[in-house]
């Protein structure tokens, strides 16, 4: 793809075992981040809001510069669902 340039994992999940958070990966509580949208609040600040079909909607701060979450934040914050409720596809 011209003009890419692959700088990273953004946010990773879904890994059996152990996840990035140091505890076990559960599914029906923990995010497997697919369907993401970004978008700017009104006061400019970069937002991701993502979903997994088992552990829920999803909300994070990125950094306006480089894209990627600011840190300290795990996961986001959970919106709702979990426990397999089946929802996806957030978009602001």
């Amino acid at each position: 793809m011209k003009g890419y340039k692959n700088k990273g994992v953004i946010l990773k999940s879904g890994m059996a075992g152990i996840g990035d958070d140091e505890e076990i990966y559960d599914a029906t509580q923990k995010p497997n981040v697919v369907d993401p949208d970004v978008f700017f609040d009104k006061e400019g600040r970069l937002w991701m809001i993502y979903c997994s079909y088992s552990g829920g909607i999803f909300i994070m701060e990125l950094d306006v510069n480089t894209g990627f979450p600011l840190p300290d934040q795990g996961y986001g914050k959970k919106l709702l669902g979990a426990n397999h409720a089946r929802i996806e596809a957030p978009y602001m």
